[in-house]
């Protein structure tokens, strides 16, 4: 067994510790705002780390497509391809948890509020990412189209992460440099939940990453075979 799958292992059995440790930090050791917000509450400790780990994905992309542009090489081309895989998995669940939350909250299902907002718009240009690479058939036009969005679809995201101190927002701001916003047990169930998706992201970028370089050099061959 290689060092990379070793690696890969770990990370997953680590990420899956870490779940269930934060887990029972959500439901056994942290305060409950019943007065507040109820029960729902709880998704608040898995809400922010998807959040989180979901900009990390869309940064791999970010760096996987700048890098595409200076080096030309299709290695990264396939890093900001899984970063934005992985960015629109982790959103999409952002975004189920966030209707949930303020269904409870809010008393509605969706308001355009300009964290929601902004966040739509997100999960919308990562999608045209996929529709534009799905049109391309050319392995180097479609990276370098797709670097383009890449980064540009990362203002957004920096945007969407800015939305609450630079707009009027229903949206709380958890977080500050000044006043942390939080228990200390709240805090502590958040960085284990949120090591847990990290450790999770990067077990599933390894995987992958390695599965679309296998599909990439048996493109490669079949063209070689072909001409």
């Amino acid at each position: 067994m290689s060092f990379r799958i070793r690696l890969i292992y770990a990370m997953a059995a680590i990420s899956a510790v870490l779940t269930i440790a934060g887990l029972i930090g959500t439901f056994y050791i942290t305060p409950l705002e019943v007065q507040r917000i109820g029960f729902t509450q709880k998704i608040f400790y898995f809400h922010l780390p998807m959040a989180i780990t979901s900009g990390v994905a869309f940064g791999v992309t970010l760096v996987g497509s700048i890098a595409y542009l200076v080096t030309k090489n299709l290695k990264w081309d396939v890093w900001a391809y899984v970063g934005a895989q992985l960015g629109l998995v982790f959103g999409f669940a952002l975004m189920v948890m966030g209707v949930v939350w303020q269904r409870s909250t809010w008393g509605v299902w969706w308001t355009w509020d300009p964290r929601l907002t902004s966040y739509l718009v997100v999960i919308l240009l990562y999608g045209a990412y996929f529709v534009l690479r799905s049109s391309v058939e050319t392995q180097t036009e479609r990276a370098r189209l797709s670097a383009s969005i890449g980064i540009l679809g990362y203002v957004t995201v920096v945007f969407t992460m800015m939305s609450t101190r630079i707009l009027r927002s229903a949206h709380p701001v958890v977080f500050s440099l000044k006043d942390p916003g939080v228990e200390p047990n709240m805090g502590y169930t958040v960085i284990v939940a949120l090591l847990a998706g990290f450790t999770l992201f990067a077990a599933l970028l390894m995987v992958k990453t390695s599965i679309e370089n296998v599909s990439e050099d048996i493109e490669v061959l079949k063209d070689e075979i072909g001409g």
